[in-house]
């Protein structure tokens, strides 16, 4: 081979190869768009009396006092509360005598206990 084919035949394999490489690089940067998971709150309560309970975000508390979950429970007892987006949330827990409200979080892919 002469010195000019073997330089033209090196500048093509390196053109390939910067090509293979932007085209592997480019293919990476195109993934598959996950939606962020769930948490789950477990609620502990330890007051005796039968009570009711309600989840509204840190924002609906503010204003529009809108609930997201609600139900009753009875005694100490503990609930869970699932599918819930990551983010601040107020519990609020309320029975004969008082009523309380508690600020929570929820975490993606994870359950986080809360006692009250």
């Amino acid at each position: 081979m002469k010195v000019n084919q073997l330089l033209d035949y090196f500048k093509m394999n390196t053109f390939h190869l910067f090509f293979l490489m932007a085209l592997l690089i480019g293919a990476n940067g195109c993934k598959k768009t996950e939606l962020a998971p769930t948490g789950s709150l477990k609620i502990n309560t330890t007051s005796n009396a039968d009570a009711s309970y309600y989840l509204m975000t840190e924002a609906a508390a503010g204003g529009s006092h809108l609930t997201l979950r609600d139900g009753n429970i009875s005694g100490a007892t503990s609930f869970v509360i699932d599918d819930l987006n990551p983010g601040d949330y107020v519990l609020g827990l309320s029975n004969n005598i008082n009523h309380s409200q508690h600020a929570v979080q929820v975490t993606a892919g994870q359950q986080r206990e809360y006692s009250f």
